[in-house]
C-alpha cells in the first residue's frame, strides 16, 4: 500500500533510509513529500521523495511534480511504486521531472537538462580576481539575484526561499553593496565543487571561482549546458545528463500552448526553447 508518510511512521522510513545506506534527514523536509510503500506488517519497503515546482515555460508557470529521490528494498515494489506516484501526479500537475538516474521507472520521457562540469587548477587558471567576498547571505537576495538570472532563459524552474534552506557553504560577491553572484559548494580533500553558481555578469563568475582556487588547488564547477560561456573560460566541459520529464495530459498541454503534435516529444519540442536553466541542483 502507498502512503503518504505521517509523523507516526517516520521512524520506519529512517530504518528504510538507513537499510539503503542513505541519510534520511536530507529527504524529511517540510518542503518534501514521501510517497511510502508498506508491507502488509506495516514494514517500509520504499520510498518516492517528491517537491513541488514551477516550469517557466513560454510566458506560463506550470505545475510539476519533482520527484527528488527514490529507494527501495524492493525493486519490483519500487516500480509499483513510481506508477502509482505517477498515477497520483497526473491529476494534480501537468509536468513530472525527475532526475535521470531514474529513467527506467518512466514508460516515456524526454532529457531536457544537462550538466556542464568544468574543472580549473590554481597554477593554470588566467584570471586572479579579487573582490568582496561575504558568507553570512539573506536567503531572500539569494533569491531574488536566482529569479533575475532565469530571466535570461526562456526555460527555467522557478523557485521560493524554501528551496534556499538550511545551506551550509554559501559565498556571494557584492559590488557596491548589492549581490552581483553567489556560489554554494562543498569542500572536499583536494578541491572545491561547486554545485550552483548564479551571477549577473561573466567577471563575477570568474571572481567567484578565482576565490574558490584560494580554498583548494582544485575547482569543479557545475553550470547548466544552456550557459554557453566554454570559450570565454578558456576550457570545454564534459557533459552528464541531469533531468528527465514527461508531459502527463498530453491534450490539455497542447490546448494550453495551441500547438499540434503527435506525441510528447514534439510538443516538448515545440514549446522547451533554448536557452533552458533547468538544473536539478536545490530542488
Amino acid at each position: 500500500m502507498l502512503e503518504i508518510m505521517d509523523e507516526t511512521k517516520t521512524n520506519d522510513v529512517m530504518e528504510l533510509f538507513a537499510a539503503c545506506n542513505q541519510k534520511a534527514g536530507d529527504f524529511l523536509k517540510e518542503r518534501y513529500l514521501n510517497y511510502v510503500s508498506y508491507a502488509i506488517n506495516e514494514e517500509a519497503l520504499s520510498n518516492i521523495t517528491c517537491t513541488k515546482a514551477l516550469v517557466h515555460v513560454k510566458d506560463y508557470d506550470l505545475k510539476a511534480n519533482v520527484i527528488v529521490n527514490a529507494l527501495s528494498k524492493d525493486s519490483l515494489d519500487l516500480a509499483d511504486s513510481f506508477k502509482k506516484v505517477f498515477d497520483i501526479s497526473a491529476h494534480q500537475e501537468l509536468l513530472t521531472i525527475a532526475p535521470s538516474s531514474f529513467e527506467a521507472y518512466f514508460d516515456e520521457y524526454e532529457k531536457i537538462s544537462k550538466t556542464a562540469i568544468y574543472r580549473f587548477e590554481r597554477h593554470s587558471f588566467p584570471y586572479k580576481l579579487e573582490g568582496d567576498i561575504r558568507h553570512d547571505i539573506d536567503k531572500a537576495e539569494l533569491l531574488k539575484l536566482y529569479l533575475g538570472f532565469g530571466r535570461h532563459f526562456k526555460t527555467f524552474l522557478k523557485r521560493d526561499s524554501a528551496n534556499y534552506s538550511e545551506l551550509k557553504n554559501v559565498s556571494g560577491l557584492y559590488q557596491n553593496e548589492r549581490l552581483s553572484a553567489y556560489m554554494i559548494y562543498q569542500i572536499k580533500l583536494d578541491e572545491v565543487v561547486i554545485d550552483e553558481l548564479i551571477y549577473e555578469d561573466l567577471r563575477s563568475l570568474l571572481t567567484l571561482v578565482s576565490y574558490a582556487l584560494t580554498l583548494k588547488s582544485n575547482v569543479e564547477l557545475h553550470l547548466s549546458d544552456g550557459e554557453n560561456i566554454a570559450r570565454f573560460l578558456k576550457t570545454s566541459p564534459s557533459l552528464s545528463d541531469d533531468l528527465i520529464i514527461k508531459i502527463n495530459d498530453l491534450e490539455l498541454y497542447k490546448r494550453l500552448f495551441k500547438i499540434e503534435a503527435k506525441d510528447m516529444h514534439e510538443a516538448l519540442a515545440k514549446t522547451f526553447c533554448s536557452p533552458l536553466y533547468l538544473k536539478g541542483y536545490l530542488l
